[in-house]
């Protein structure tokens, strides 16, 4: 009997191994997804500014950032730019009047800009 419960409990453990194992390798492989949303509050609109979400590595080693800001260079406007080095990006800003949208392949800036609106908080998001 205490034969068959160590093959049994080796069994189960060799059986548990190799399907961790197997997803491990497949985490590796399968292209890890993100996202990134800031807001505007508390920010000042009297003159331009930008920041950037640091640059960082994820999980499958992409190299990505997010840059976000308002510009009065023509008009006032709120822009967010998104990067990824392995992966399609899509941003969005928004305000209460509109949402404006861009995407990207891989390797590539993805950009949106959207008319700035007095008084209220902007949105910026950008997914991968």
């Amino acid at each position: 009997m205490k034969k068959n419960l160590k093959v049994f409990l080796f069994a189960i453990a060799l059986i548990l191994t190799m399907a961790l194992s197997s997803f491990t390798v497949f985490a590796k492989n399968n292209i890890a997804a993100g996202a990134i949303h800031v807001s505007s509050k508390g920010k000042s609109f009297s003159k331009s500014w930008e920041v950037t979400y640091p640059v960082k590595f994820d999980t499958d080693n992409a190299k990505f950032y997010m840059k976000y800001g308002f510009n009065t260079y023509l008009i006032d406007e709120d822009y967010v730019k998104g990067f990824n080095s392995l992966k399609p990006v899509d941003v969005k800003v928004s305000n209460t009047d509109s949402i404006k949208r861009g995407s990207s392949r891989a390797n590539k800036q993805a950009i949106a800009e959207i008319r700035h609106k007095e008084s209220t908080v902007i949105d910026y998001y950008m997914t991968w």
